[in-house]
This record gives C-alpha cells, sequence and structure tokens, in this order.
C-alpha cells in the first residue's frame, strides 16, 4: 500500500510537457487568429510581437471610438489627456440622461445614472 501512494505521489509531481505545449499553442492560436481578423499580419512573428500589435490596435480603435464619441457631444479634445477627454464623455451623457429623465416627468434627486437609465427605459417602454 505504502509503495503504491509513493509511486502516485511521484506519477502527480512529474511535469507534463504535452499538456503545458497543447495550452501555449491554444493561446497562441488565440491570438493569431485575434490579429488576423484584425488585418495584423502574423507570419514569421513571434507571440510577444503578435500580442504588442494586437494591443496597439485595440489601443488605436478604442481612441478613435473616443474622438468620435467627443465630437458627437460637441467636447473639444484640444490640449486634454484621454483621460480628460472620457471625464467630459462621461458628464455630457449624465447631463443629457438626466434632462431626459426630466422631461420625462421623473424625479432624479438622489438617483444615480444607472438607476435614472432604468427608470426612463422603463418610462419609453411604458409609453
Amino acid at each position: 500500500m505504502y509503495q503504491a501512494v509513493m509511486i502516485a505521489a511521484a506519477i502527480l509531481l512529474l511535469p507534463v510537457p504535452a499538456a503545458a505545449g497543447v495550452s501555449h499553442q491554444q493561446i497562441e492560436q488565440h491570438f493569431r487568429n485575434q490579429a488576423e481578423q484584425a488585418g495584423i499580419p502574423t507570419a514569421g512573428k513571434e507571440l510577444e510581437d503578435i500580442r504588442r500589435a494586437l494591443h496597439d490596435w485595440k489601443e488605436a480603435k478604442r481612441e478613435e471610438t473616443i474622438v468620435q464619441t467627443a465630437e458627437r457631444y460637441g467636447i473639444s479634445r484640444d490640449g486634454k489627456r484621454m483621460e480628460q477627454v472620457i471625464d467630459e464623455i462621461r458628464t455630457a451623457k449624465e447631463q443629457r440622461l438626466v434632462q431626459a429623465a426630466q422631461q420625462a416627468g421623473i424625479a432624479v434627486d438622489g438617483k444615480n445614472v444607472h438607476e435614472l437609465a432604468e427608470e426612463l427605459e422603463a418610462h419609453v417602454r411604458a409609453k
């Protein structure tokens, strides 16, 4: 019995390179697929380079979305950091939500943005 327990313990402690390799391959394939869908060439590139390029692409898309949203709300980006623009967008969205809620006859005092949005949505559905 003791010998069987020792053998089982020894087997559990052995590394499993095949499983680790499959996992790494799956991760690499995942990032390669994402990059290719984004139009980023992956042939002959290391995983680290692919992930970096994918990250840069996602950041550029995020920034593009922020810029478009800022333009939609009439927010100037001149000399501002992205975080400042994002804060101004949030404030503008909040103000529009409050105005819409007030126009719908919804009391806004003491309610957060999510509560107002839910009430406004329920109000619109009820019409």
